[in-house]
């Protein structure tokens, strides 16, 4: 049996982080807040829920036959996007992806260290 694949995939990056406000050149540049955080744990701004909200009613705009699915990551800063997209949805759309959310552990921006050890073929 064929797999269906999907005819389109739309991919949002979260809003903006707490950690986005900051480029510290030096530990000690680090609000006392973040410091000591863990990556998955950084939190949106409100700037950032907003962003979220808002870029949900454009993509409501622009699909209304809404999506199939929203995969998004367990770091803090992309649930918190898709709570935000979720608001930013009609109601309808809403309801209709409420049961079809899926937070994926291997979803990532980025993956340090895949590669470490490893040698060019001989």
């Amino acid at each position: 049996m064929q797999q269906p694949r999907p005819a389109s995939i739309t991919l949002i990056r979260h809003g903006e982080s707490k950690a986005n406000l900051y480029k510290p050149k030096s530990v000690d540049a680090v609000p006392a807040e973040l410091r000591g955080t863990p990556n998955h744990r950084i939190p949106l701004t409100e700037r950032g829920k907003e962003q979220a909200q808002g870029t949900g009613r454009a993509l409501g705009d622009r699909y209304p036959d809404g999506f199939d699915y929203l995969y998004f990551s367990p770091f803090q800063r992309t649930r918190q996007t898709a709570e935000g997209l979720l608001l930013g949805f009609s109601d309808a759309m809403r309801r209709r992806l409420e049961t079809r959310l899926f937070r994926d552990i291997l979803l990532r921006e980025q993956m340090f260290g895949v590669a470490r050890g490893l040698r060019p073929a001989q």
